[in-house]
């Protein structure tokens, strides 16, 4: 049994940290405009608090219609507050503090506290001592304070991550001082971001709205983006071109040449067109695996350039056991599978995933745990 506690180990870390790979996504208001984003104060016409929030605007040289400013001798205890149109859970703040060609670093904000609501009328009250109905979420920051611009004319990203789990239309930032100018205070920019949900095992090409259609009569395999893992998908994202009917998805893997088998299989019925259709499903799917797809009725949208490639075996070979089919052209079908890895054997978790077996030995015990 010694011998498989290291890989076991080492598969546990590597668990461990595949879960910390987080990606993140800004979210904007829906127009940068003053009805979406406010400011206590601002210093004219072009320092509009929008402008930190515009992805649009340059982050290097001058300040001028690139950065929110407080009016003249405003240096402390100024409002920041976002619209971003809807509820949104947002787990970490992206900034670039304030600067003019690398230089008058100590305008940018520092201390701050933060805030949710979803009230307009706090929202819409910028008084700095009012809180009204917003929700302090500063205890949930990483930090508490806006690292100064480095002195260059460059972009300077900084991140404080929020651990944030309810969903606000409206966020605050309260900013306290800055980092010691005499005459104003200001932000180059600021972006919310959500956290993105990242599947445990993913397969296919992005269901979405494509320029060309693929008619019926075949069985397509899409050898872009192979499965990253083994286990179960349970999610199917389809885009029809045209209303599909008799839709059925695969699991496939090659048995040798262009020769393939179908592990899972689902019949998924009708898939309307005009936007992304998801369903939930339940088969297998191991690493390397390619996503496959066979249909009566409509057309499916796809792209027919960019891919790995395709191949297409005449009629239904859903299910099929080594049945030949046609290499072809780079194909991109709207056809993506998300999933889970599932390790049946031992009732036990590690970073949610369950350990069952190393190397085909059935682990019983593993460091006194049966």
């Amino acid at each position: 049994m010694k011998k498989y506690i290291l890989p076991l180990i080492l598969i546990l870390l590597t668990f461990a940290l595949i879960g910390y790979c987080i990606t993140y996504t800004s979210q904007y208001p829906p127009v940068q405009s003053d009805d979406y984003v406010k400011a206590t104060t601002k210093y004219s016409t072009i320092y509009w608090q929008y402008y930190a929030t515009d992805p649009a605007k340059s982050l290097t040289g001058a300040q001028t219609t690139n950065s929110w400013r407080a009016a003249a001798s405003n240096t402390t205890n100024q409002r920041f507050h976002i619209d971003l149109g809807s509820a949104k859970v947002i787990r970490r703040i992206y900034y670039e503090n304030y600067h003019h060609y690398g230089s008058i670093l100590d305008a940018g904000v520092q201390n701050f506290t933060f805030w949710g609501s979803n009230t307009e009328a706090d929202f819409l009250e910028l008084t700095y001592a009012e809180d009204g109905t917003w929700v302090d979420l500063t205890l949930l920051l990483s930090q508490t304070a806006f690292d100064e611009h480095v002195g260059l004319d460059q972009a300077d990203p900084k991140y404080i991550v929020v651990t944030n789990t309810t969903a606000y239309r409206y966020y605050a930032f309260k900013f306290a001082d800055n980092h010691g100018y005499f005459e104003c205070m200001g932000v180059r920019r600021i972006e919310l971001q959500t956290e993105d949900a990242v599947p445990d095992i993913d397969i296919g090409s992005a269901a979405i709205d494509r320029p060309n259609n693929l008619g019926t009569g075949n069985t397509w395999i899409d050898k872009t983006n192979p499965a990253n893992a083994t286990g179960k998908i349970t999610s199917i994202e389809i885009w029809a071109y045209e209303d599909m009917s008799n839709v059925e998805v695969a699991t496939f893997y090659v048995v040798s040449g262009d020769n393939f088998s179908t592990r899972g299989t689902q019949f998924i019925g009708n898939v309307t067109a005009g936007a992304k259709r998801t369903f939930e499903v339940d088969f297998d799917v191991r690493e390397g695996d390619y996503i496959g797809i066979y249909w009566t009725v409509g057309k499916l949208a796809f792209t027919p350039t960019g891919g790995a490639g395709t191949s297409y075996g005449a009629g239904d070979n859903i299910p099929c056991t080594d049945t030949t089919f046609t290499p072809y052209s780079p194909y991109m079908l709207s056809v993506y599978g998300t999933g889970e890895i599932v390790v049946v054997g031992w009732p036990h978790k590690w970073n949610t995933i369950t350990i069952g077996k190393w190397n085909t030995k059935e682990i019983m015990k593993w460091n006194g745990l049966e």
